[in-house]
């Protein structure tokens, strides 16, 4: 078995259409798609059986928030095998390929969507997000009057400040992710011939974008119902997120629902007449520490911290050992140390960096075994909570 990066597309195109179940009226817009990402440069790796291609998926090159630092990191997306090829291990190769490949590149985490949380454990990857989708009735939505102060401007692509003010937000909270023009090409992309449009909405005040609304306006045949989602909703402040629920308000005769991604930190009831609709918790993504290095002196909201970690990482064996783990003055310190008072794999302490979960939580889930003097230490928990989608 062997693993490349391919320099063709159309091979991989169909057999991820066959393992994403797209059926044969979305076939040509999934093809098109992995046409204009490969030319866009994303990289296609592929496993290789007998000269057959076996598996394969994509890499997404990103600076993503980290506890407010950007870092380098890679998504993993379209990950795929051929039908007749499966359970002999090939994408499980691939997977551990890619991650030898991204360290070999200085990144310092991956994230991906998976289809079982168990299989991707097993290349080192561990959930850490938990978002909620919002299912609204555009009427429930409460709104204070309008004010002349935000102008509203629905548009095909954003322009160059709304991709600097979508930027200047990214580093601000949570692990959004720096989109250059090729990723907004990505997200505004058409998906299936159920979608009407994509597009962007940008909010003006005193001539300067102070909010922005990224969204799928979509049909759903089978209820006969249109469906707005939105899973970028960036504001500065209450009068620009008043004005935005109010543009969503105003679609109320056309759209029969609206889908709205939040983290579990946002206040949505206060905008609301009533209950919504639905809540569908989930858009679980998975984070997978690459190179430790990366991480070593990065700021790190916390409360001053030392804790020495036994690590195994069974892809990258720079990543097993005994660890040190400094936060001192919101700085983390990485170092190599020989006494280590507790063990646990480079997934679960991927998870507990990212302020997803604590060390204590995991001691209780049975993911930490302590084996030393563990005095109680943790780190301060974030909502963590990323949109994009790859």
């Amino acid at each position: 078995m062997e693993y490349r990066i391919l320099d063709d597309y159309r091979l991989f195109s169909k057999m991820a259409g066959f393992s994403f179940s797209v059926t044969a009226r979305n076939q040509k817009i999934y093809e098109e798609r992995h046409q204009e990402i490969f030319h866009e440069k994303r990289e296609f790796l592929g496993a290789f059986d007998n000269k057959d291609l076996a598996a394969g998926l994509i890499l997404y090159p990103y600076m993503m928030n980290f506890r407010n630092n950007l870092v380098k990191t890679f998504g993993v997306g379209d990950v795929c095998s051929r039908a007749d090829k499966r359970g002999k291990g090939e994408v499980r190769y691939l997977l551990n390929e890619s991650v030898k490949l991204m360290y070999s590149r200085s990144v310092g985490l991956s994230i991906l969507y998976p289809f079982n949380y168990d299989f991707y454990r097993g290349s080192g990857w561990e959930v850490f997000t938990n978002s909620s989708m919002y299912v609204l009735s555009p009427s429930q939505i409460k709104t204070v009057p309008e004010t002349a102060n935000i102008k509203a401007v629905d548009m095909e692509f954003p322009d160059k400040q709304g991709i600097e003010y979508h930027n200047r937000k990214v580093s601000e909270k949570y692990n959004h992710v720096i989109r250059s023009e090729n990723d907004w090409k990505d997200q505004l992309r058409m998906f299936s011939d159920n979608e009407i449009k994509r597009g962007v909405v940008q909010f003006y005040k005193d001539s300067q974008v102070c909010g922005m609304i990224k969204y799928v306006y979509s049909y759903i045949p089978k209820e006969d119902s249109t469906v707005f989602t939105v899973r970028t909703f960036f504001y500065d402040d209450f009068e620009t997120k008043n004005s935005m629920f109010l543009f969503i308000k105003k679609l109320s005769a056309q759209i029969s629902s609206v889908n709205l991604l939040a983290p579990n930190d946002f206040i949505l009831f206060a905008h609301l007449s009533n209950s919504p609709v639905a809540i569908k918790k989930g858009n679980h993504c998975m984070i997978r520490i690459i190179d430790l290095n990366a991480l070593n002196g990065i700021f790190f909201d916390s409360c001053d911290a030392d804790i020495s970690v036994e690590l195994t990482d069974s892809v990258i064996k720079e990543n097993n050992g005994s660890f040190r783990f400094v936060v001192d003055n919101k700085k983390l310190r990485i170092s190599k140390t020989e006494d280590p008072v507790i063990s646990t794999d480079i997934g679960t302490f991927s998870s507990i960096l990212s302020g997803y979960v604590g060390i204590k939580d995991m001691i209780d889930c049975s993911k930490i075994k302590i084996i030393g003097k563990y005095d109680g230490t943790d780190f301060k928990k974030e909502c963590t909570f990323i949109t994009e989608l790859f």
